[in-house]
């Protein structure tokens, strides 16, 4: 094979596996997590947080509606618990029953609220406008029983991420949870505001965030290592061809 043939082949090689590895180095755990999205296609989007407020994220295949994950058990259907050993049934329990709790101790809260307005409504019978306020809050309270009443109901708790089912769960707690469940009407107003002021941003701010600048700087390192490596090949390529031709050997 002609030596410089050779040679840009070496080039090649060399520069598209160092793309490997600076793509593998960016992108780390996330693109084999894309690779595997792919490859199987009846996975589920798992993450779990901790008491640390770290969030873990894997992508996993149910086996008899259950994850197995660091040696922890973590269903996706508090109903189906047939496969499930002593120890997990239990934990399941108890997760089901503190849910029901948090979920009737906030009706309980919510009736109060609603019974208190009444009160304060009657006793303001003679100005029109604090009674039509009070009446549009104890009709937005009753919104929120109906929710939470529904959520006593609701057994199965799942999301959806790219078009694939995908579960929140905390660290040791086996029944996936709610995400609205952790969420007062404070929190709602709050997230709505962020995503509004995110959503108003202009594009090129949105892009200008250090992940971008730090892949543009490593695009450039790389462009700059294969014109350095080409020309190393050329300046190599002509000195062989000076030898061959010097000792009169064809190259």
């Amino acid at each position: 094979m002609n030596i410089i043939i050779m040679m840009y082949l070496i080039l090649a090689v060399f520069s598209f596996f160092a793309g490997v590895l600076v793509l593998g180095w960016i992108s780390g755990k996330s693109i084999l997590m894309d690779f595997r999205r792919i490859l199987i296609r009846k996975g589920c989007d798992v993450y779990i947080t901790n008491s640390n407020r770290n969030i873990s994220h894997y992508y996993k295949v149910p086996k008899n509606d259950a994850f197995k994950i660091e040696g922890q058990t973590y269903i996706t259907n508090p109903e189906k618990t047939l496969n499930l050993t002593s120890v997990d049934k239990l934990r399941v329990l108890i997760s089901v029953t503190n849910f029901e709790k948090r979920i009737k101790n906030r009706i309980i809260q919510i009736d109060k609220k609603i019974v208190y307005l009444k009160s304060v409504m009657e006793i303001k019978k003679s100005k029109k406008e604090d009674v039509s306020i009070y009446k549009a809050e104890i009709e937005k309270l009753g919104d929120s029983k109906k929710i939470l009443d529904n959520k006593l109901k609701q057994k199965l708790n799942n999301y959806f991420y790219n078009k694939r089912p995908a579960y929140l769960y905390t660290e040791g707690d086996p029944v996936p949870k709610d995400l609205h469940e952790f969420l007062t009407d404070q929190d709602a107003v709050i997230l709505d505001n962020l995503v509004s002021r995110s959503m108003s941003q202009p594009v090129g701010l949105k892009e200008n965030t250090k992940q971008m600048n730090f892949l543009k700087i490593m695009m450039v390192i790389c462009l700059v290592a294969v014109v350095v490596c080409a020309g190393l090949c050329f300046r190599n390529a002509t000195a062989l061809i000076k030898i061959c031709t010097n000792l009169g050997a064809g190259c």
